[in-house]
């Protein structure tokens, strides 16, 4: 509900904002569900470009009908919107006051690829309960 009213109100910062958030929860959600760590040895969380490491890479996501949801290509492009995220921020200071193109063009990408990859956690979190149970 937030998100969508940043959106809607032109807060795209704010909107960036949650979505970044969102992504780090949905994404620890998943490697919770297949019993991944999300700390570090010192109890620090992990951040997201480490958690789409592990997606990429960890053989619990290279289960076909995980691998088919979680695509490289997904954990790709949830990347890429990342680094545009960090270009934005890290330059907060340096763009004039108001909302500006390249903000509204990364909120409502970010938008796009959060729908797309909570539906997709949530398929692979469903079938991972339903797996849990029948074992």
């Amino acid at each position: 509900m937030r998100l969508k009213r940043a959106l809607y109100g032109a807060f795209y910062y704010e909107a960036i904002l949650i979505e970044y958030a969102m992504f780090e929860d949905r994404s620890t959600s998943v490697l919770s569900h297949v019993g991944c760590k999300t700390h570090d040895k010192r109890g620090n969380p992990i951040g997201l470009s480490k958690k789409l490491d592990v997606i990429n890479d960890n053989p619990s996501f290279q289960i076909k009908f995980i691998k088919q949801r979680l695509s490289r290509d997904l954990i790709e492009k949830i990347r890429d919107w990342k680094n545009s995220r960090d270009v934005l921020v890290h330059n907060l200071m340096n763009i004039p006051t108001g909302n500006s193109s390249e903000a509204k063009e990364v909120a409502e990408n970010g938008n796009e690829l959060l729908r797309l990859f909570d539906n997709k956690v949530n398929s692979v979190n469903h079938y991972l309960d339903k797996k849990d149970l029948k074992e």
